[in-house]
């Protein structure tokens, strides 16, 4: 479900009052009021510098009346807390055993990601339903929201509004921007709509607003400009800029630090990485890779998906042993790429996946609720050479193996060794990813003087202890980061 963008008038307001009180906070601390005009209630769009002495009065103006910053309402009972989260919800029963742990893994990654450094503790406040939340939450709708360090949502855990908490003590930047990261960074969120708002002015100024193409264009917005640029820099950016509806007042700022049109940028950001289903936000990859030498690795995440970084570099391979798995898909950490498929729910014996050579960050995505348990070796690695290829050990219990390595040349091919007590059959079983399948053969030795081809309309092909698969680049005329070859022993 997509939410409104913003807050509702009540909580804008007791954001812009809290807002007012920190700056005069930091005003008697010494480090100065140097600009109104981060809040939208404040003095919209408008930049106001003050004097020493004005900052001083509004300073004592504001300190002398009662805080009033906490959230108002019949707000859920505190069930439980760690160092960076309180956690609220009506019932005991309403509290996922493992939810403070992955809201410290979701901060971690992003705070590892951005290099934020903040020690604020986060309210996270689990409403019933959407009536509950529009009573008695400062959203002041039946919308989730973020104020500062507090969230207000009927979803146990929500990347979006966590975004906007993580960030609360950078800035307030104007929507585009703010609602833009909200939506650019998470891992266990579907892509946003295709369609998009071609108009970077309506992003400025319908603000707030619940059409998703506003949403679609923001993301794709941010996301560029992380890409492109680096996290740090857009940080920076974010920090600066103006919480502003007026277009003409957002391109200046955009010019100002970038050096560049709005107009381009944002054209490009539109056109960059599209899937076929939308775009995707970036999974910040930061902590936990699953890496070579990891034995017996048990995850469990019975209450929603998961993710977890994986250790291949362009010059390093792992192979994954799958003993129990839901779903199971590869993907890029900037999430430029269709996700490939690795396993599903139906694969009833262990499963290896040989990794090889990825050419960005990626990571392994569990999106069904479940539980993995797996170790990664090291070895083996596919060889252009079939004299010197590694052998890999085929039990019985193997029912599944998946080769991904970047793509081949032209007339390239590279071998892998199989050794098996028994005589085993094989069939193509690949992900339906057009572009991505490699060309397979079976050969009975290395001389390669009796090979069978092994594709995925044909009868199983058999193989025995000491047969090489050939692997070769496939002709298509889609363009693809990565090949796979998948192959069922039955």
């Amino acid at each position: 479900m997509h939410r409104a963008r913003g807050l509702s008038r009540s909580s804008t307001k007791r954001e812009t009052w809290c807002f007012l009180r920190a700056i005069a906070t930091d005003a008697f601390r010494g480090i100065g009021l140097r600009r109104i005009g981060s809040r939208r209630s404040i003095v919209s769009s408008v930049d106001v510098y003050c004097h020493d002495e004005m900052r001083f009065l509004l300073a004592l103006m504001i300190l002398a009346v009662p805080e009033g910053c906490s959230p108002s309402g019949n707000l859920p009972p505190l069930r439980t807390s760690s160092q960076h989260f309180r956690y609220y919800a009506r019932s005991e029963s309403a509290v996922q055993g493992d939810i403070i742990e992955r809201l410290e893994r979701s901060r971690a990654d992003v705070f590892a990601y951005l290099n934020l450094q903040s020690e604020a503790q986060i309210n996270y406040y689990l409403f019933d339903d959407q009536e509950d939340l529009a009573r008695n939450s400062e959203c002041g709708s039946t919308q989730d929201c973020a104020v500062g360090h507090d969230i207000f949502s009927v979803s146990p855990l929500l990347e979006h509004e966590l975004v906007h908490a993580y960030l609360a003590d950078v800035g307030f930047p104007a929507a585009p921007l703010r609602e833009g990261m909200a939506e650019a960074l998470g891992c266990n969120r579907t892509n946003l709509s295709t369609a998009i708002e071609n108009d970077w002015r309506r992003c400025v100024s319908e603000y707030p607003t619940s059409d998703v193409t506003i949403y679609a264009s923001d993301q794709r917005f941010a996301k560029n400009l992380i890409l492109q640029n680096s996290p740090g820099t857009v940080l920076r950016y974010y920090r600066i800029s103006s919480d502003t509806r007026l277009p003409n007042l957002f391109a200046k700022e955009f010019m100002s630090f970038w050096g560049l049109s709005i107009d381009d940028v944002w054209a490009k950001a539109l056109m960059t990485g599209v899937l076929e289903d939308g775009v995707s936000p970036i999974c910040p990859c930061s902590i936990g890779a699953l890496s070579p030498g990891m034995n017996d690795v048990v995850i469990p995440h019975v209450n929603a998906g998961d993710y977890r970084p994986i250790a291949v570099g362009p010059d390093s391979s792992a192979l994954f042993r799958f003993a129990k798995s839901t779903d199971v898909l590869l993907q890029d950490c900037a999430r430029e790429t269709p996700a490939v498929p690795l396993l599903d729910p139906q694969a009833m014996k262990t499963s290896l996946i040989l990794i090889q050579g990825l050419p960005t960050p990626h990571f392994l995505a569990f999106p069904s609720p479940g539980t993995e348990e797996l170790s990664v070796d090291a070895d083996p690695r596919l060889s252009a050479d079939c004299g010197e290829a590694a052998s890999l050990v085929i039990s019985s219990d193997i029912g599944r193996l998946m080769v991904i390595a970047p793509p081949l040349g032209v007339g390239a091919r590279q071998y892998l060794k199989l050794a098996s007590a028994t005589t085993r059959m094989i069939q193509r079983k690949d992900p339906a990813i057009a572009g991505i399948q490699g060309g397979l053969r079976a050969c009975t030795d290395c001389t390669l003087s009796s090979c069978t081809g092994v594709t995925a309309l044909q009868a199983p092909v058999p193989v025995s202890d000491g047969y090489v698969l050939e692997l070769s680049a496939m002709p298509s005329p889609l363009a693809s980061t990565l090949q796979a070859v998948s192959i069922e022993f039955l």
